[in-house]
């Protein structure tokens, strides 16, 4: 990697290698990226992860989540129609202020020797469950 922001961007799209990225470059250092959705992966056991997104305004029916075939995780949405919620007469509703962003989207992050297990979306977050793929301690390979 050439620089610390790099090495970020390496970092956020990867799950399961924390402990060898920590080891090469040093947890210490805190580097920052603007993108849409922020999002938390939160370590909720030895071998499970959890990715949290926080997305106000937008339905589960909006938001797609897949694993590609190049074990990628991918969050996305198009963007969100607000007309949809207007009145009969066209008048209603006008935004005196509006900061929630809902806005089309598209995030990746690569999965290494992780597969999602499953997503939900309550209160406007979506949260989607990563585990470690298992492995046995003895696997026998066959020699042709």
């Amino acid at each position: 990697m050439r620089n610390e922001s790099e090495m970020q961007i390496f970092r956020e799209l990867t799950i399961g290698v924390e402990n060898m990225l920590d080891s090469m470059f040093g947890a210490n250092k805190t580097l920052h990226r603007v993108n849409f959705p922020k999002k938390n992966i939160v370590q909720t056991s030895e071998d499970s992860y959890r990715i949290d997104f926080p997305l106000a305004g937008y339905s589960k029916e909006q938001i797609e989540v897949y694993v590609d075939k190049d074990n990628t995780l991918n969050v996305k949405s198009e963007k969100v129609d607000r007309e949809e919620v207007e009145s009969e007469d066209g008048e209603f509703p006008k935004f005196l202020m509006k900061e929630i962003a809902q806005r089309a989207f598209h995030t990746k992050m690569k999965l290494i020797d992780t597969e999602v297990s499953g997503a939900k979306m309550v209160n406007g977050v979506l949260s989607v469950f990563v585990k470690k793929r298992q492995q046995s301690d003895n696997q026998k390979i066959n020699v042709d």
